[in-house]
């Protein structure tokens, strides 16, 4: 029982991953198709050029230094 409620969590955070991740994919090919039907957009082509850098994007990592130099007092890298 103790495992199940992590498993669950993850098996349910992958399944909304990867329904946002579709949704996603049709509401960025749905102009393309419009203005060309024969366009050739797939699924990973959209999560490599698409998904992937908004995910880095938003999920970065910044660290901070305090810096007696600085008025502020903090150096952001």
């Amino acid at each position: 029982m103790k495992l199940f409620i992590p498993l669950a969590i993850v098996i349910v955070v992958t399944l909304v991953v990867m329904i946002y991740v579709y949704v996603d994919y049709r509401r960025h090919k749905k102009p393309l198709t419009s203005v060309d039907p024969n366009v050739n957009y797939s699924l990973f082509h959209h999560i490599a050029v698409v998904t992937i850098p908004i995910f880095r994007y938003r999920l970065s990592i910044r660290l901070s230094k305090i810096n007696p130099n600085n008025p502020k007092g903090v150096h952001k890298f």
